[in-house]
């Protein structure tokens, strides 16, 4: 088998290296993703709650109580994982359940008394957080970055799709 001239790019290599580019941009995509989630639920710790357990506070403080069918899905849970932060919410008395007076068999989840008091402050924290985060960013470059990570999710949840689709 001939060798390829000294210097030359071998055929196909090209592609590793594309494929090594975006391979290094996953890689610092998950990297910002786990700096980000600790960041912030250390920051969240002054008030008590993680990530998670604010955006289930925050979604009900501005949109009032809902289903938790509904809450899931709006912030990327699954079932099973939407009951378990709610119970661990519940039990830190910032939210209870209620049943839905049109319909004995569901349940709303509401924020308690407490749980009016604790979004307000959760919130500030988190445009505290926000302003030293991104701060330092243009709104060009706050719009660009929004957009281009809103099309790689869709790129991934295509893929995911497809996933599904072969294995299911």
């Amino acid at each position: 088998m001939a060798r390829p001239p000294k210097g030359a790019i071998p055929v196909g290599i090209d592609r590793i290296f594309e494929s090594a580019a975006a391979e290094r941009v996953g890689r610092a995509l998950l990297l910002v993703a786990q700096d980000l989630r600790t960041v912030v639920d250390r920051e969240l710790d002054s008030v008590g709650v993680t990530m998670q357990q604010a955006e289930v506070l925050v979604w009900i403080h501005v949109h009032g109580a809902t289903s938790p069918n509904l809450l899931a899905p709006a912030l990327g849970i699954d079932a099973p994982g939407m009951t378990r932060l709610v119970d661990r919410l519940e039990a830190k008395r910032y939210v209870a359940r209620q049943r839905v007076e049109s319909d004995g068999r569901s349940i709303q989840i509401a924020l308690t008394p407490s749980g009016h008091r604790l979004a307000p402050r959760v919130l500030h924290v988190a445009e505290d957080l926000q302003r030293r985060l991104f701060g330092d960013l243009s709104e060009a470059e706050i719009r660009s970055l929004k957009h281009a990570l809103s099309h790689l999710r869709s790129q991934l949840r295509t893929a995911l799709d497809k996933t599904l689709e072969k294995t299911g």
